[in-house]
């Protein structure tokens, strides 16, 4: 039995012995792999058995896509941890400095180090990205468009969930690869079963009062320019000026003379004749103006048979889309004659100033006193493709829209402003 003993403890010095001896000069043993490992996976625990001791930091300066995008985060979040996380504007760090320890959430663009570090990196990426990085007890999160945006926060959510916990590598780093300038589509978001809505992401440049006119009504484009129709009065009657604008500068490139246009409600761009044909709100809603666009000069006016309220030329079938009395949705030929038409479905309102692109009718509708409004959208046939919630205007009235190269534009009273929108999901997650 001894003799058994001492042959198993030979052999476990014999297997052990080795393991001691000294690395040679330069190499790293077994063990001190595994510990340096170990050391490069220190982990931050963001969330654990419903706790959390971070806190979201977020703009002030939040526009309307992104605003709704982290209030959905920070539902999500919650909803998927069972906790409470805490969300704050990064204004509060003007009046109290953040603890240099302090654990945040920041999303998007904020006034903290954090947030530039990681903007310049995108920057200095190029191209359509998003980011997160871990830097101290501060995990920044962001990307170059509110889509990219989402993009970010759920792959933050995706990827360092496990279970019911959420922890990510200390000293994290990541830059997505380019990516093209993803957009919703409607037709995407129905058919994907998703609520729609739209937001405005970004002020595009702010319409200015020329001779006397300084109220924001309709609005076209050709394609190339923004055109608006001003409102103003004079001696209690109303006229109206149409500028043209250069929507990637910003500034007015001509602009007319005070015109008989009355309340100028909706322009649209008559590629066939090279005019701006205005809903001029006049003689029960009948009487339509039309301006060169070359040259902006007056050019006269038609009676139709019907009231129009809102105007939009289709150049592919040369007839105009139109809204009348009781939000009847028509379909003109190019003599302004009545094709067909039906009563929108929705009701609420009237339209401001509606727009199409062929396919569907959008048609904005103003909620007075609201910071959301409403966007009313058809298919061609009149069938209600969506009510949906139209974000980031607050107060702004929204009185007509367009797009160029694929952007959607929306032009406000009050605000004096015209806008980026874009469509977004009514629930991100």
């Amino acid at each position: 039995m001894k003799k058994i003993s001492l042959l198993i403890l030979f052999i476990a010095l014999a297997v052990l012995l080795p393991a001691c001896e000294k690395a040679p000069e330069g190499e790293v043993t077994e063990t001190e792999a595994v510990e340096i490992t170990e050391a490069k996976k220190e982990m931050i625990t963001v969330v654990s058995g419903g706790k959390t001791e971070f806190e979201i930091i977020r703009s002030e300066e939040n526009d309307g896509a992104r605003g709704r995008l982290f209030a959905a985060f920070e539902a999500e979040f919650n909803k998927r941890f069972g906790c409470k996380i805490e969300s704050t504007f990064d204004i509060m760090a003007v009046l109290k400095l953040p603890a240099p320890d302090a654990k945040e959430l920041i999303l998007g663009d904020t006034n903290r180090a954090e947030s530039a570090t990681l903007k310049a990196k995108l920057d200095e990426a190029g191209g359509n990205r998003f980011g997160i990085a871990v830097i101290g007890n501060k995990i920044a999160i962001n990307g170059t468009s509110w889509y990219q945006c989402y993009l970010a926060l759920d792959y933050f959510f995706e990827n360092f969930t496990s279970g019911s916990t959420l922890a990510i590598e200390a000293g994290f780093e990541y830059i997505s690869e380019p990516s093209e300038d993803d957009a919703f589509a409607i037709a995407e978001l129905i058919s994907d079963g998703s609520g729609v809505a739209f937001a405005a992401t970004e002020k595009v440049l702010k319409f200015k009062t020329v001779n006397g006119a300084g109220t924001v009504q309709g609005g076209c484009t050709d394609g190339k320019y923004a055109y608006v129709g001003m409102m103003g009065k004079s001696d209690g009657v109303e006229f109206g000026v149409v500028s043209k604008y250069d929507i990637t500068t910003g500034e007015i490139v001509g602009s007319s003379e005070r015109l008989p246009t009355f309340h100028t409600n909706d322009l649209t761009y008559d590629a066939k004749n090279n005019r701006i044909v205005i809903a001029t709100l006049d003689a029960g809603w009948t009487r339509l103006s039309f301006v060169d666009a070359e040259t902006l000069e007056y050019k006269g006016d038609l009676i139709t048979p019907i009231g129009i309220r809102g105007l939009e030329y289709l150049p592919d079938s040369n007839t105009y889309v139109a809204a009348g009395f009781n939000i009847e949705i028509m379909i003109l030929d190019e003599n302004f004659n009545k094709l067909s038409s039906h009563i929108c479905a929705d009701q609420t309102l009237m339209t401001q100033g509606l727009y199409s692109d062929g396919e569907y009718v959008y048609d904005p509708r103003y909620l007075e006193g609201e910071a959301v409004h409403l966007m009313v959208v058809e298919d061609m046939e009149g069938n209600l493709v969506s009510s949906a919630n139209l974000y980031g205007l607050s107060g702004a009235e929204p009185e007509h829209m367009y797009k160029i190269d694929g952007t959607m534009y929306i032009g406000c009273n009050f605000s004096g402003w015209l806008y980026k929108v874009e469509i977004i999901p009514q629930n991100w997650w």
